[in-house]
């Protein structure tokens, strides 16, 4: 939708309904009637444009599960699918568990194959009573390459081996200071649960094992929320706002690129 008209045309045409913008991160920015998110976003506050359009889905009921792709000329290298017991907010998620992929790479690799797709490419879906449903393409990586043991990592992007390394269900890993922050919401409701996965769920890093990357996630974290209050905005928004992309120039670019660029906006704003 790249007009408030179209975009309310959309939304009055489903009875459940969830809208994002099409280029986003974080699941900063939802806009629903349905689910724990409901009115959190309200339509008066979405202004969609031909340069930055919003999608409309119909409401899914499921469990959010995401996979992590490498491939190489056509086909997947590497492969893992993953839930997320732990989201912040119902939306970032803080701690993912891997679990079963056959069905996952069945679906991808038609489409990176179709694509003649080099790189990393990452799906969501929702898990519903008929099976995986489709919600949205991240062409990049994501959370789930955390899991991704780090020679097949390696092998998957740089030397693809001639059978598809697909990672097995069991393994979970977390963002020890989200989740310890996590711990404090709700009126401590989920401290308990917390230390348990402190305790037992492995950092994504060294985590306190190695000061400095959680000295400057603090010092981060704490601009951020002073970001928020300044400028009035969530502190999800302001945590993902320099690292969402969409299409804007970037500084130092090339001019190959730029032009390029410039093209794919007209294109992008003829259609």
């Amino acid at each position: 939708m790249a007009s408030d008209g179209e975009l309310r045309e959309a939304i009055d045409h489903l009875e459940r309904y969830f809208a994002r913008a099409a280029f986003s991160r974080g699941g900063a920015g939802c806009l629903t009637n349905t689910g724990p998110l409901a009115g959190a976003l309200e339509i008066s506050e979405v202004q969609p444009t031909p340069a930055s359009p919003w999608l409309v889905q119909p409401f899914v009921d499921g469990e959010t599960v995401c996979t992590y792709s490498t491939a190489h000329q056509g086909r997947v290298s590497a492969h893992l699918m993953y839930r997320i017991p732990r989201q912040r907010k119902h939306s970032t998620g803080i701690q993912f568990e891997a679990v079963d992929a056959t069905e996952s790479l069945k679906l991808i690799e038609p489409i990176v194959a179709e694509l003649d797709y080099t790189g990393q490419i990452s799906f969501d879906f929702l898990m519903t009573d008929d099976g995986l449903t489709f919600v949205e393409c991240n062409p990049r990586a994501t959370d789930g390459l955390l899991l991704m043991p780090r020679e097949e990592l390696a092998a998957g992007l740089l030397a693809p081996r001639p059978e598809t390394f697909v990672l097995q269900p069991g393994g979970r890993v977390q963002l020890a200071f989200a989740v310890l922050a996590d711990g404090f919401a709700d009126r401590l409701d989920r401290l308990p649960e917390t230390i348990g996965d402190l305790a037992q769920v492995r950092d994504a890093g060294s985590g306190w094992h190695d000061p400095l990357p959680t000295l400057y996630s603090t010092l981060a974290i704490c601009h951020s929320v002073g970001q928020s209050f300044r400028e009035h905005m969530g502190k999800v928004v302001a945590i993902a706002g320099d690292m969402a992309w969409d299409g804007e120039y970037i500084d130092g670019m090339s001019q190959d690129d730029a032009m390029l660029l410039t093209r794919l906006g007209l294109q992008r704003g003829e259609s």
